[in-house]
Formats: C-alpha cells, sequence, structure tokens
C-alpha cells in the first residue's frame, strides 16, 4: 500500500522558512501575522506552510498563538495553514524541533492553535514552572479542525508553590491527534482533572466536545485523560484508537464523556530506553492494533517517525512501528573490518541510532525510528565507513 501521510499538506501553498538568521522567518508569530492573519485562502486557493528547522533549538517564542485575532481568516480541508518542522528536523526530547519555555511565571503555553483548521507537524513542546502563578501547557487547541501529527509533549512540570495544572495538550475545540507523544506530564493542580497527558474540556468554546486520538502514547503522568465538563449539557466524545494510554483517565463536572475504544493499550506494553518507542520485546502493542488507512474520520498508515505501517502481520498500538533491520555481518572481501560490531546512522543527520555488537555467529537485529538509515561498521583504522552488500546476508 501506498503511504499515506498523517501530515497533509494543502493541495497549492506558498512554503516559508523559519529559524536561524538565513531562514525567512525568527519567529513564526510574525509569519502568521504577514502570511495568514486575515487571510481567506479559500477564495485564495492557496495554503501557507512554514518549515521550521533546529537552527538555534531549542526555541522560546513566548505563548506562540496562532490565530489570535482571526478577522477574515477562512481556511478549509484543501487550502489551510502548517507549521511543521523540516524534514531531518523532526522534534523529540532532545533533539529537533524544540519549543521549550522554561520557568514560566504564568498562564503559559508553547504553541497555540487559536483559527481553525491549523496543522502542527513533528513539533516538541515542553514547559515548566515553580512560580505561585505558572501554569503550563505544552500544545493548545482551541479552533475546530486542528490536527496535531507527529508532535510530542515531554516533561511538562508546574509544582510547588504553583497549584496550577500542567498539560500536554489543552483541547477545547475539536480536533484531531494523531502519532503523538505525551510523556512525563506533571501539574500542582488540586484535582488531578488537569494534570494530564490530554485535558480535554467542554463548554469553553464549545459545549459538545469531538476529539479523535489515534496511534498516540501517553505515559508517566498522574492521568492520561482528563475531562471537565461542568454544566449538565456539556459532552465530551473521544474516539480513541490505537492509543496507548497507562495512566487512566479522572473527570470532573456534571456533563457526559463518552468514550468509543478501538485496540488501546493501558497495560502489558514494553518500551525501550526513550520511553514510548516499542521495545522489541514488547507483547502487548506490536501487532495488535487495527488498520486505520481507510479510517472514516482520518485515514493515514504512518507513525510517529514517519514509518509506513505495518511493518509485522498487523499495524502497532502507539505512536511508534516497531520496524528492525536484522542480518548477518561477516568479513570484508579486503581490510581489516571486524564483523562483530555495527552501528546504524541517520543519514539526516549523521545521529547515532543505535550501536551494538553481534552475536558470535555475526547475526543482529537493529531498531529503526524512521526510514533513513545507514548501517556501518568500524574499518582497520577505527573509522566507519558505509556499509556494502558484501557486509551483509539475509537482510
Amino acid at each position: 500500500m501506498a503511504l499515506i501521510t498523517s501530515r497533509k499538506l494543502p493541495d497549492v501553498y506558498t512554503e516559508k522558512t523559519c529559524g536561524g538568521p538565513t531562514r525567512d522567518y525568527q519567529d513564526p508569530a510574525v509569519w502568521w501575522s504577514e502570511r495568514c492573519d486575515g487571510v481567506d485562502m479559500v477564495t485564495a486557493t492557496s495554503g501557507e506552510v512554514l518549515t521550521i528547522y533546529d537552527d538555534e533549538a531549542p526555541y522560546d517564542w513566548g505563548n506562540l498563538q496562532f490565530g489570535d485575532t482571526v478577522g477574515t481568516y477562512n481556511a478549509d480541508d484543501s487550502y489551510f495553514p502548517v507549521i511543521r518542522a523540516a524534514p531531518g528536523h523532526k522534534g523529540t526530547k532532545t533533539s529537533g524541533v524544540r519549543i521549550e519555555r522554561i520557568g514560566v511565571e504564568s498562564f503559559s503555553y508553547a504553541l497555540r492553535a487559536s483559527a481553525p483548521n491549523i496543522k502542527v507537524y513533528d513539533i516538541a513542546g515542553k514547559v515548566t514552572g515553580t512560580h505561585s502563578e505558572a501554569t503550563g501547557h505544552a500544545f493548545f487547541g482551541t479552533a475546530p479542525g486542528y490536527v496535531f501529527a507527529g508532535c510530542i509533549a515531554y516533561d511538562v512540570s508546574i509544582s510547588s508553590p504553583s497549584e496550577n495544572p500542567g498539560v500536554g495538550w489543552f483541547l477545547r475545540e475539536s480536533g484531531t491527534l494523531v502519532d503523538c507523544v505525551g510523556i512525563n506530564i506533571y501539574g500542582a493542580y488540586h484535582h488531578n482533572t488537569r494534570n494530564a497527558g490530554v485535558y480535554l474540556r467542554a463548554g469553553a468554546e464549545t459545549s459538545a466536545l469531538v476529539v479523535n486520538i489515534y496511534n498516540t502514547t501517553l505515559t508517566d503522568s498522574p492521568v492520561s485523560f482528563g475531562f471537565t465538563k461542568w454544566e449538565a449539557d456539556d459532552s465530551i466524545t473521544l474516539n480513541l484508537k490505537n492509543t496507548i494510554y497507562t495512566d487512566g483517565t479522572a473527570e470532573e463536572g456534571s456533563g457526559t464523556v463518552t468514550i468509543n475504544e478501538t485496540t488501546n493499550a493501558t497495560t502489558g506494553v514494553t518500551f525501550a530506553a526513550d520511553g514510548y518507542s516499542l521495545d522489541s520485546t514488547d507483547t502487548g502493542a506490536i501487532d495488535q492494533g487495527t488498520d486505520l488507512s481507510a479510517d472514516a474520520d482520518f485515514a493515514f498508515n504512518d507513525d510517529f517517525f514517519g514509518t509506513e505501517r505495518p511493518k509485522g502481520t498487523a499495524w502497532d498500538i502507539g505512536a511508534h512501528e516497531y520496524a528492525s533491520i536484522s542480518g548477518t555481518l561477516k568479513e570484508k572481501e579486503s581490510g581489516s573490518g571486524s564483523p562483530e560490531h555495527y552501528i546504524l546512522i541517520n543519514e539526516l543527520d549523521g545521529s547515532v541510532i543505535e550501536a551494538g555488537t553481534a552475536a558470535a555467529d555475526g547475526s543482529f537485529e537493529v531498531s529503526v525510528h524512521g526510514e533513513s538509515h545507514t548501517l556501518i561498521m568500524p574499518d582497520k583504522d577505527g573509522e566507519y565507513a558505509p556499509v556494502a552488500a558484501s557486509l551483509l546476508e539475509g537482510v
């Protein structure tokens, strides 16, 4: 099957770049003001794409809000704005396009989608604070039609003397999260409803909130989902598919919550060292999911890293689709390279994905994140050289 990306782009669009001084913009808010604010993209039959590079990451752009003044702005499913990390610059906890608000002293967030049909792809967000007025949200969705795909909210920490929330995603309008990760999200609010990986609130922008959360991983937080629906006629509908959520739910208010679940996992999942990728030994999520490539609400078949699903006999549950390279190392045809050692390099940025020693018979299995990788071995001088076909058997 061909790749059906969760990171959809407009049918027609103008692309601008953001990052260091050589890019078109150094502040995404300026891009929004000049390219999107008050623009009718439907009539113009053209969307807008901002591609961000990690030139000077992590970034702190203050409360980065897209759509604080909408005016004559208009967007639909064909022509819309996109804020994304550049290919090869995906945001993770330790690299790529990261927005970090450290030591905040008031109501704060990394990125807020406040105009309809905004799409946010592959951005990482973090907020911390101990001030008595500190409140932290990595991401905010307050206008309908948002999509967060391939994003990660991580290490959000709001602590004493603050008594306010710490949240991965604060969602007050209807939209979609897909292939996202929320990990290590903590707040100081007296009720865990608002110390959550995802906090959904009806009665603010809309009294009937409908959110799709697909192939997302939420772990290491007081609760995975918090629900607030103060009034009796407030309702929240959560369509939850192929999602790992390990920390349960909490709710407050007299309204209703409906969770429509399809092949989710709450226990029995084994993570790799990063805390959200699936480990090769996992039996609770690998090949346990449902194919969503023809989903009526949001069809896709990629994962957090952009890898096409499935890699095994079925889709995996959670943001990461486990994949590996396996084979047997053997001696080079010339030179003195060792058959025992391997190293997997991200060919886009040169970072080491994994290094190790093969078994006595030269066999190995390497977990891969995404499609960009190069397997290499040390040469006689201790330097690494690209792998040749003669180095591998059975791959």
